[in-house]
């Protein structure tokens, strides 16, 4: 499930103008974050209060197109495992929310960039995605998706496609000569979705022929990606899919998963009848790909050896993520399902909340935390698939196990005798890291991380940020309980909304006026008169604690 920053989510939540929403859905719903904006309107994430269930609040502002909003009623006739199923719906004069099931993965797009496919694996997304969109043509009447493109596909846990977003969907009229309002995504929109007649199901195959030609070649515009794609028979299911007329496009999803059966002969049709023997996952693991990421598969993998651990609390730490009872075996397959991992002091933790609930308790010293007793994290090098390690509260130094898992996204390593942090240096995913109560001394293996956006830096040695200068995506930053020599850098950092500072040897804070995006900045009492030259001229809040 997703994690959520508790500061994040405050950030976006005083900000937040709850006065348009329905107030049955307040009633129901808690805002978590807001995934999407635009002219429509917004899309949220929210959790049920009563279950504690993650959903996705589809809300609709603009007037002018609430009356033709079919979402809702597209998602009560869906009764598909693989499809998001309706939760509520909620509406006043000002705005209509739809509430659906939550879906945890990642979007095709972000799949892409960090995995690369062979052309099996593309097809075989394909083929996945062409049974869902024949159950919805097969509906009666059929549903048109409409808006088929990479960000409404999620690569789920399993590694199998999902189609999301039914926001431009509609139900077939056969009556009808055209949509009253056209919706659709530049290059995966069908010539008739400009008006020039009405949608139906080989809308739908359009965007299919965009999306399988994308996944070969990277380009969306088939006037250039056609002549691109090197196999001459996906080159044709192409050119079909997307002919301008949808007279000469194929006539269902059935008929391109059936040409996608025979683009290679007798190959690639054992393929697929091995794919409808066993598990998706399985089938996966045949060719070499595991959970529909590639990683290389070691021996232990295939005879389903059990793993060993050097740190008893890691062990339990996977457990309690597998759902694993002591005794029961660990193998090399079960931990590439592990891809978050949590612990405070001597405790595992099931969640981020259950891990910053020990946060809070070890904060309230009432004996309940303790200190943990991991030295050491190479029991992690073979978790592939982590995207989220939290430790706190250990006797960790070396973070070399760490190098190889390139698909880490948040790096939580507080109260840890950290020195050294060039283990984490290059990862390409990495948004956020925790340093706090660390002997970190520099920051220059962060530098060449491109995507971070969040560093706590708190209570270690640094005493200069300009090594991170570069890092144009970073959004926060907080250095309490550290004294920094001056703020020479942080100009760098020109999308900062929110700094928290503990104080800064030469006591120039003007810097800070040079930042376009910073909303909050949060100043220990020993900046209090430093800060009086900031007041009144710069755009953001300061609060001193």
């Amino acid at each position: 499930m997703k994690n959520m920053d508790k500061e994040f989510i405050d950030s976006f939540l005083i900000d937040f103008d709850d006065s348009r929403f329905p107030s049955e859905f307040l009633q129901n719903f808690e805002t978590l974050e807001c995934l999407a904006n635009g002219q429509m309107g917004e899309t949220l994430l929210v959790k049920e209060r009563q279950t504690g269930n993650f959903c996705v609040a589809k809300c609709y502002s603009d007037k002018s197109l609430l009356a033709h909003t079919t979402e809702g009623d597209v998602l009560r006739i869906i009764h598909n495992d693989r499809l998001p199923a309706f939760i509520a719906e909620y509406k006043n004069e000002e705005m209509l929310c739809v509430v659906r099931e939550y879906i945890d993965g990642i979007s095709l797009d972000k799949y892409i960039a960090r995995n690369k496919l062979s052309q099996d694996q593309i097809i075989s997304i394909v083929m996945q995605l062409c049974n869902d969109i024949t159950y919805l043509h097969e509906q009666n009447p059929p549903i048109i998706h409409r808006d088929i493109k990479p960000q409404n596909i999620v690569m789920d846990e399993s590694g199998k496609p999902r189609l999301i977003d039914f926001g431009s969907s509609r139900v077939y009229d056969a009556e009808a000569l055209e949509d009253t309002v056209c919706f659709g995504t530049k290059h995966f929109a069908a010539p008739e979705q400009y008006g020039f007649s009405q949608t139906d199901c080989r809308t739908d195959i359009f965007a299919l022929g965009v999306l399988l030609a994308w996944l070969l070649t990277g380009d969306t515009d088939i006037r250039t990606s056609i002549p691109a794609i090197k196999n001459m028979n996906l080159k044709r299911i192409v050119k079909k899919c997307t002919a301008f007329s949808p007279d000469r496009r194929y006539a269902s999803a059935a008929q391109v998963k059936a040409a996608l059966i025979n683009v290679d002969g007798q190959r690639q049709k054992k393929m697929v009848q091995g794919l409808i023997g066993v598990t998706v996952c399985t089938a996966f693991l045949c060719l070499g790909f595991v959970i529909g990421r590639f990683t290389e598969i070691t021996p232990a993998f295939l005879t389903g050896s059990e793993l060993e651990f050097e740190e008893p609390l890691v062990e339990q730490a996977v457990r309690l993520s597998l759902g694993k009872k002591d005794g029961e075996p660990i193998s090399q397959e079960d931990i590439l399902m592990v891809t978050e991992l949590y612990i405070y002091g001597d405790q595992p933790a099931a969640s981020s909340e259950e891990f910053e609930a020990l946060g809070q308790r070890m904060v309230l010293n009432d004996g309940t935390v303790k200190n943990g007793n991991i030295s050491s994290l190479k029991d992690l090098s073979s978790f592939t698939n982590l995207k989220i390690i939290n430790i706190a509260l250990e006797n960790i130094s070396d973070l070399s196990p760490l190098s190889s898992l390139d698909k880490l996204e948040k790096v939580v390593l507080k109260h840890n005798p950290i020195g050294d942090i060039t283990p984490l240096a290059g990862l390409p995913f990495l948004k956020e890291v925790v340093l706090f109560d660390s002997r970190v001394t520099d920051l220059n293996a962060l530098a060449t991380c491109p995507n971070l956006e969040s560093i706590d830096i708190g209570k270690t040695y640094v005493t200069s940020i300009d090594s991170i200068s570069e890092l144009r995506n970073i959004t926060s930053l907080a250095v309490k309980q550290t004294v920094l020599d001056s703020l020479t850098g942080i100009e760098g950092l020109s999308r900062l909304k929110q700094i928290r500072l503990g104080d800064v040897a030469d006591g120039d804070l003007s810097l800070l006026l040079l930042q376009p995006e910073l909303e909050m900045l949060y100043l220990d009492e020993a900046l209090r008169e430093h800060a009086n030259p900031l007041r009144g001229n710069g755009q953001f809040q300061i609060i001193f604690d």
